[in-house]
């Protein structure tokens, strides 16, 4: 995704509102031309209404994006200020958002030519303002989880090994 810096960016996408993977929302995903990040809902027209995250880029603390290590689970992305926090879900199956008086050749034209943002991205550009920004993609979780694995069966194993040798 080549952007320029001065150009908005705006995907739609899902919006998780609770704990549950029922608990999402159709939203739109926007970095604003003055760099800011706006999340709002989309209401019954697929419009952007209820704003439900905007903050400019500086001032968000942190963000992570996890990937799904499995094909019932969505990845996320969180975006956290010092008073507010938004999770996207399914980031990578996100479509460019549609402009207003956009024919569909049009939004099909713009669509092949610009791209969609990738997940990376995101976190990379955040990464660029100075945001404690971190891309955890599917190979990175899947070797902690096997780490994880390891470590486990290592410590068992010698706690085994240690009642046999003491309990003799």
């Amino acid at each position: 995704m080549s952007e320029s810096d001065t150009q908005s960016t705006r995907v739609m996408t899902q919006r998780r509102t609770g704990i549950t993977r029922w608990h999402k929302v159709l939203a739109c995903l926007e970095w604003t031309a003055d760099d800011r990040i706006r999340v709002s809902d989309l209401d019954a027209d697929n419009q952007p209404g209820t704003v439900a995250f905007d903050s400019p880029a500086r001032d968000i603390t942190k963000a992570r994006y996890l990937a799904s290590v499995n094909k019932q689970s969505d990845s996320s992305c969180t975006f956290k200020t010092a008073d507010s926090k938004v999770t996207l879900l399914s980031l990578e199956n996100s479509i460019p958002f549609p402009g207003a008086e956009e024919t569909a050749e049009e939004y099909d034209k713009r669509a092949t030519e610009s791209g969609v943002p990738t997940p990376l991205w995101w976190i990379e550009r955040l990464k660029s303002f100075g945001v404690d920004a971190t891309y955890l993609g599917f190979w990175k979780l899947y070797g902690i989880v096997v780490a994880a694995g390891i470590a486990v069966a290592v410590i068992l194993a010698f706690i085994i090994f240690l009642v046999t040798v003491v309990g003799q």
